[in-house]
């Protein structure tokens, strides 16, 4: 018998549509295994995080009080359906801010879009969720945009 345990679920975005899809896709599991699901936003820019994220904490299933908990509720899931932690955090390296996140949080899966680059824009620009594969403490579920069209739309 196996000692997999899938209680805590790490669905990193960056506000992407694809991103959006793949956290739909981890409620979706989170909700099958009865698991929490965090929900995080790495940024680079200090000033822009400030401006945009007043505050993150925990989210309780329950009613939505104001705009922000309403998208929020909107973008994970219905009230009730699973326990989400949201957190925004300020980083220059983010597969690397990703990964701490995963390791300080007792992660069992993290599971997150990739955005399909290939050729040039790959060699370039890097991948993300590669270097997150490569750091990762727990296992990663890579969603490609081909994977999630028509996904959760």
């Amino acid at each position: 018998m196996s000692d997999f345990k899938l209680a805590r679920i790490l669905a990193p975005t960056d506000q992407s549509a694809f991103s959006q899809k793949a956290i739909g896709y981890a409620r979706d599991l989170a909700k099958h295994f009865g698991a929490e699901l965090h929900v995080l936003r790495v940024m680079a820019d200090e000033d822009k995080a400030l401006a945009q994220y007043a505050v993150t904490g925990i989210i309780d299933a329950g009613p939505p009080g104001d705009d922000y908990n309403q998208w929020l509720a909107e973008l994970v899931g219905a009230t009730g359906d699973v326990r989400r932690i949201e957190s925004v955090q300020i980083a220059k390296d983010v597969p690397e801010a990703i990964a701490r996140y995963a390791k300080n949080h007792d992660i069992d899966m993290i599971v997150m879009a990739t955005h399909g680059h290939t050729g040039l824009t790959h060699l370039l620009m890097g991948s993300v969720a590669e270097k997150v594969m490569r750091s990762s403490p727990c296992p990663v579920l890579t969603l490609h945009p081909e994977t999630l069209k028509g996904v959760f739309v």
